[in-house]
């Protein structure tokens, strides 16, 4: 994920912790995990996001519900 103009905030959530980033720099990008949650915000004018992926996107597999997506991944089950 990099932001191609403008700049925008991540906000990442997975069992190692949470973690926030400012993107703001096109030559930079954000790798993200398997099995962590994120929220965009702070989006400043004229914004704009690109995402880029190794699969194409399941809907069926996307979990949209924090709580949800908690339980689902503790390592306590």
């Amino acid at each position: 994920m990099t932001a191609v103009s403008g700049s925008f905030r991540v906000q990442l959530s997975s069992s190692f912790g949470e973690e926030i980033y400012e993107l703001e720099d096109p030559n930079q990008g954000l790798l993200i995990a398997p099995v962590t949650w994120r929220g965009l915000d702070r989006f400043s004018p004229g914004a704009i996001c690109l995402v880029l992926a190794s699969d194409p996107s399941e809907e069926a597999e996307y979990i949209r519900d924090y709580d949800e997506f908690v339980s689902l991944s503790d390592p306590q089950g």
